[in-house]
C-alpha cells in the first residue's frame, strides 16, 4: 500500500515564556517545542471516547492565551473522503489538501483548550456548520474569536464554551434570529420572573402555540406564506463574505480585523460587534492579516502576492508591498517595535519589509515549501522568526 507521508504544519505561535513554541498541522496534533533545542515538551491529541473513533481532523489555527497557561487549537473534524471526490486517487496519497477542501465546503469544526504546562485538555467546543480557520484571544476577557469557513466570526467564552456573539449580525437567518430571541426570552422568564408570573407566562405561551397550530390546520395557505417569507428573509440575510481566513486583534481599542475569501478586510468593534470599516483592494482572497502594536495601521496579504497597509479607522490604503515572484502571501507577522513586517509566501520564502519606507530588507528561503504560518518571538531574542511549512517542519530563523 501507499504511505500517507508527512502532513503539513499549518500554524505556529510562540508561548508567553518566549522559550517554547506550539505548532499544529494536518495530522490534528499540536506539539510544544523548546525553541533553542527543538526538543518536544508536550503533545496534544484530542480525546477519543472510543478506540474506534476517527482520527482528529486537521488543525488550521492555534492561539496563546494571555494568562500564560492555556492555548487553543481549532480546525475541522475528520470527514471521510468520498469516492466521488474529483481527486480521489491523489487523496489517498496526500489527503491533507482534500480534507481541507472538504471541510472548507462546510464540514463541522472543532476547537480545544489545552493546559500546555501540564499537558491536559481543559475544554472543547464545536462549530456544527463549518471548519474553523482562524482564531485570536480577546485580552483579559476569557473570550476568543473564531473565524469559520462559512464566513462567520463567533465570540466564545472558552471557560464555559458559550457562544456569546455571532457576526455579522445582518447575516443571521430567520431561524438564527428566532433561536437568539428565544434564548433571551427563556433566560428572562426563568431567572428574572417570580414563580407565579413565570407559570402564568408559560400558560399564555402554550395557548398561543395551540392557537397558531389550529390556524395552520384551518388555513394551510397561511403556513405556506409564512414559509415563503422565511425563505426570502434568509436569502437577503445570507452571508456573502466568504471564509474568514485570518483574524488579528488591534491594540488601540477593543477591536479586531478579519481577512476574507471575497478579497476584503473588515474592521470590527469587539465591544459591540459593529462592523466599523470594509477595506477593498486585493485581487483575490485575503489569506493573512496582522496589526501593528503601536498605532492604528493593519496589514493584509493575499493571493495576488501583495501586502497592503491600511489605516483601519478610515479604511485608506497607505502602502503597497509587492513581491513579483513570490506567489500568494500566506502568513504575516509584525516584529515588536512596529517598524518591520514579515511575510511568508507560497514560494517558501519569508521576506522582511521596512514599514516606513516600503523597501524590502531581505528574503530568506526556508527550504520547506509554502510558509503556511509564522510567529515572531518578542524576546529571547527579539525578532526571532518561526515558520510552519508545508513539508511538516517548523523552522527557526534569527535575522540580523
Amino acid at each position: 500500500g501507499k504511505k500517507w507521508g508527512r502532513r503539513s504544519a499549518n500554524t505556529v505561535q510562540v508561548l508567553t515564556d518566549t522559550i517554547n513554541a506550539v505548532s499544529c498541522g494536518d495530522d490534528g496534533i499540536c506539539w510544544v517545542w523548546r525553541i533553542r533545542s527543538g526538543v518536544p515538551v508536550q503533545v496534544f491529541v484530542p480525546y477519543k471516547t472510543s478506540c474506534t473513533d476517527e482520527d482528529p481532523g486537521p488543525v488550521y489555527t492555534v492561539s496563546v492565551f494571555f494568562d500564560a497557561t492555556y492555548i487553543i487549537s481549532a480546525g475541522a473534524q475528520t470527514k471521510p473522503i468520498p469516492v466521488t471526490h474529483p481527486n480521489f486517487k491523489e487523496c489517498l496519497t496526500d489527503p491533507s489538501q482534500c480534507l481541507k477542501d472538504l471541510n472548507t465546503v462546510g464540514g463541522p469544526g472543532a476547537a480545544y483548550v489545552w493546559d500546555w504546562k501540564y499537558g491536559h485538555q481543559k475544554n472543547s467546543f464545536v462549530d456544527d456548520d463549518a471548519a474553523i480557520l482562524a482564531s485570536a484571544e480577546l485580552p483579559a476577557w476569557r473570550m476568543c474569536l473564531m473565524g469559520s469557513a462559512d464566513g462567520f466570526t463567533t465570540v466564545w467564552n472558552w471557560v464555559t464554551t458559550t457562544n456569546m456573539v455571532f457576526l455579522p449580525y445582518n447575516a443571521r437567518s430567520a431561524d438564527m434570529w428566532l433561536a437568539y430571541y428565544r434564548r433571551k426570552f427563556n433566560g428572562y422568564m426563568n431567572y428574572a420572573l417570580a414563580g407565579m408570573k413565570r407559570l402564568a407566562l408559560r400558560q399564555v405561551l402554550i395557548r398561543q402555540e395551540t392557537f397558531m397550530d389550529e390556524i395552520k390546520e384551518m388555513n394551510p395557505d397561511l403556513a405556506e406564506a409564512k414559509d415563503f417569507l422565511k425563505v426570502v428573509k434568509d436569502f437577503f440575510h445570507w452571508n456573502t463574505f466568504g471564509a474568514v481566513n485570518s483574524i488579528a486583534i488591534t491594540p488601540d481599542a477593543p477591536a479586531f480585523m478579519t481577512g476574507h475569501e471575497d478579497g476584503r478586510v473588515r474592521y470590527w468593534s469587539a465591544w459591540s460587534g459593529t462592523l466599523l470599516m470594509v477595506m477593498q483592494g486585493h485581487q483575490g482572497p485575503v489569506n493573512a492579516v496582522a496589526a501593528t502594536p503601536v498605532c492604528t495601521e493593519g496589514f493584509s496579504g493575499g493571493d495576488d502576492g501583495t501586502i497592503r497597509m491600511w489605516n483601519l479607522p478610515t479604511g485608506q490604503q497607505k502602502m503597497l508591498f509587492y513581491q513579483a515572484y513570490g506567489g500568494p502571501v500566506l502568513s504575516l507577522g509584525v516584529i515588536p517595535g512596529g517598524r518591520l513586517i514579515v511575510a511568508g509566501s507560497d514560494d517558501g520564502f519569508i521576506r522582511i519589509w521596512n514599514i516606513k519606507t516600503g523597501l524590502l530588507i531581505c528574503g530568506i528561503n526556508t527550504g520547506g515549501g509554502p510558509v503556511r504560518g509564522l510567529a515572531i518571538n518578542p524576546s529571547n531574542p527579539m525578532g526571532q522568526i518561526l515558520t510552519a511549512n508545508a513539508d511538516g517542519f517548523v523552522r527557526v530563523f534569527n535575522p540580523k
